[in-house]
């Protein structure tokens, strides 16, 4: 099972919640009212469709796509890790 999920208001706001580190008093841990960039959701498909590229990249670090940041950037290409891994 998914550990996170997600809901999206009348307001097209998206809250996420992660089941296995939740916050105090149930809120969520992420609360995305637009785009990164501010620019509004165009239609509540549009946030659905971002909240789940988030979370599947969430669940999945080696997935291609990433959300992204604005309209024209989304979804994104996951960008290669800069710098040196320490295990």
């Amino acid at each position: 099972m998914n550990r996170y999920s997600f809901q999206i208001d009348t307001h097209k706001t998206i809250r996420i919640w992660d089941s296995e580190y939740p916050n105090e008093n149930g809120a969520p841990f992420l609360l995305q009212p637009n785009f990164p960039d501010a620019t509004p959701w165009a239609s509540k498909a549009q946030a659905k469709n971002w909240a789940e590229v988030f979370i599947a990249s969430l669940v999945d670090p080696e997935s291609e796509l990433v959300a992204g940041n604005s309209p024209d950037t989304h979804p994104a290409i996951r960008p290669e890790p800069q710098g040196e891994y320490i295990p």
